[in-house]
């Protein structure tokens, strides 16, 4: 038998199958459950996939609305490095094409920031971070390149990249298409590399391949490189995963994505959990990101919240059944599984007002600066409940053993703990009032290749690679950082645990990701359907003692059911024996 659908619309076609439309949850001796998932969801998601595909295809301007103003805030040819004098031609071609083809609705014009008194150079500072250029450290000669897109309020900068001709035509297909409908955005991801340990044999990652998969069927999902100093210019978004910055190259790159007026989303905590032997250990992890966050108002503690009202925590248990060992899977209170709900989600915005809950795992406890609240809008998404607690162990290892189980009981203060948040506003570069790390790099390896050339003349001299460095060191009101204090909570292995204890497919944790990433690419049609499902909606946790009152109130009231039942029989029994003996 067939079960399939099929979405055309031109020459672009999706088809969903069975196993796209429903989810699966394990019952008992019935065997499993099976239900359609969120077929409006599904259907719909299909149907915008193939319409951006086939407009895609299509005239760029189509989509657009409004008119848009593209200027280049550039200096004169002769104060330009001649790669940016040559590269300055290939940018006015290139908006002269793209304006003939637009129909009059795109504008360009170059303008020299520093003609005139000045005024413009110090309003682009005071309004976008704009700061001159320059192509060395010990070049005095500074000089001016920014390109930005605008239609009436919204203004979005154009990377440079590596000026071409071709790189030029992404960046600024990718900028028009910020203003555009129905295209498919772009998301960069940056993630760990995979483990070597199980590569070596043949073994998954635990890695992030759910999240991709499943951001994949609405977005282009890219894995991003900041080795190179720089994001992609066609990237809508940055996510990053458990990330770790290594240099001041990768942090600059993520520094001024944010300064273009970008999304930052991280997930990111000072700790990884670590199998060790047959024992659950958190590591420390060393983000690189810690002070930049902390500059912009951000801290992220170095301890775990642990709460009374968690997730279970599905473990393998061997026991003896008349001399045969059998092993099942019995769930565990697991504190470090933080069951977010109710009044944990923030009901007044899109990315948790429609979730019914989500399991964070292994978090740690956001701080917020007052200056930062002042500065910026704070949205808080994520809180534990009111009797959680912090915790520095790091053997997190579930367990009947008496000391495993004090390990979960609550120690200390007992009060609610944030765990995911949204800045958004105008942000002050942590680079600002320094030199670009770009700029560094290039003079260290014109340094180390002179040094080589007299160490050994037949050594020939690097070439100049053409480096511009300047630093944005302000943002524009649209930039911001959603954070989620927890590097694991969106891994495979993570979420596997959570659809065993609930018996099918677990995706609310995937389902709040994909929620974050659409509201900041204000691409909010799908977020009010996402979350529906039959199996999603899990019941809170219980303690023992609330477990034993529920159970013992259900033998209660079946009791009191039976004694009704036997008071009216009798009442009807002697009401049949009065009319009896009445008529006799």
């Amino acid at each position: 038998s067939y079960f399939n659908i099929l979405v055309q619309y031109g020459d672009e076609s999706e088809v969903l199958g069975f196993q796209d439309l429903v989810e699966v949850r394990a019952g008992s001796d019935a065997g499993a459950e099976v239900q359609l998932r969120n077929p409006e969801h599904d259907i719909t998601r299909a149907i915008r996939k193939v319409l951006n595909s086939y407009q895609a295809g299509g005239n760029l301007f189509e989509t657009v609305s409004g008119d848009l103003q593209v200027t280049a805030y550039v200096s004169p040819r002769d104060r330009l490095p001649e790669n940016l004098a040559s590269f300055r031609d290939t940018v006015e071609q290139v908006l002269q094409e793209y304006a003939a083809s637009a129909g009059g609705r795109l504008k360009a014009e170059f303008v020299d920031p520093d003609a005139g008194d000045g005024a413009l150079r110090e309003q682009l500072f005071e309004d976008f971070g704009f700061q001159p250029m320059t192509t060395s450290l010990l070049d005095d000669d500074e000089f001016f390149f920014y390109i930005t897109v605008a239609s009436d309020d919204l203004v979005v900068q154009l990377s440079l990249g590596d000026m071409t001709e071709a790189g030029f035509r992404r960046n600024l297909e990718a900028g028009i298409k910020r203003f555009a409908r129905g295209f498919t955005r772009t998301v960069a991801v940056v993630k760990p590399l995979a483990d070597p340990m199980y590569t070596q044999y043949g073994l998954a990652d635990n890695g992030f391949t759910l999240l991709r998969e499943f951001l994949g069927s609405e977005l282009n999902i890219v894995e991003e490189d900041l080795t190179d100093g720089a994001v992609a210019g066609d990237a809508d978004l940055l996510l990053l995963l458990a990330p770790q910055v290594n240099n001041d190259r990768e942090l600059f790159a993520i520094d001024q994505f944010l300064m273009q007026g970008g999304t930052v989303i991280l997930a990111s905590s000072p700790f990884n959990m670590q199998f060790v032997g047959r024992s659950m250990h958190m590591q420390s992890h060393d983000s690189g990101l810690g002070d930049w966050l902390a500059h912009h108002g951000l801290r992220v503690g170095e301890q775990l919240v642990m709460d009374t009202q968690n997730a279970p925590f599905p473990l393998p248990v061997t026991r003896d059944v008349g001399g045969f060992q059998v092993q099942e899977v019995r769930m565990f209170d697991y504190p470090y599984f933080i069951d977010v709900r109710g009044a944990g989600l923030n009901p007044d915005n899109p990315i948790t007002a429609d979730l019914p809950q989500v399991s964070i795992a292994w978090a740690s406890p956001i701080t917020l600066d007052e200056a930062a609240g002042q500065q910026r809008r704070l949205t808080q998404l994520l809180r534990s409940s009111q009797h959680s607690w912090l915790s520095d162990a790091r053997d997190v290892t579930p367990g009947l053993a008496a000391e495993e189980i004090e390990a979960m009981s609550p120690r200390g203060e007992q009060k609610s703990h944030l765990l995911a948040v949204i800045s958004e506003g105008r942000f002050d570069s942590w680079f600002a009032g320094r030199t670009s790390p770009l700029l560094a790099a290039a003079e260290a390896a014109a340094e180390a290749s002179d040094e080589a050339v007299e160490a050994d003349p037949g050594e020939s001299a690097a070439t100049d690679t053409g480096s511009v460095g300047g630093v944005i060191e302000r943002s524009p009101e649209s930039a911001r950082i959603v954070l989620f204090s927890s590097n694991d909570f969106l891994k495979d292995s993570v979420i596997g645990m959570a659809g065993v204890a609930v018996g099918s497919e677990y995706l609310n944790s995937l389902q709040l990701m994909a929620n974050a990433v659409d509201w900041s690419l204000e691409d909010q049609g799908l977020l009010g359907i996402r979350s529906r499902g039959h199996f999603n909606r899990t019941l809170p946790a219980m303690d023992h003692s609330e477990q034993s009152f529920w159970e013992y109130l259900n033998y209660g009231l079946a009791l009191a059911a039976l004694g009704l039942i036997a008071l009216l029989w009798q009442l009807r029994q002697r009401q049949r024996r009065r009319a009896f003996l009445e008529y006799a």
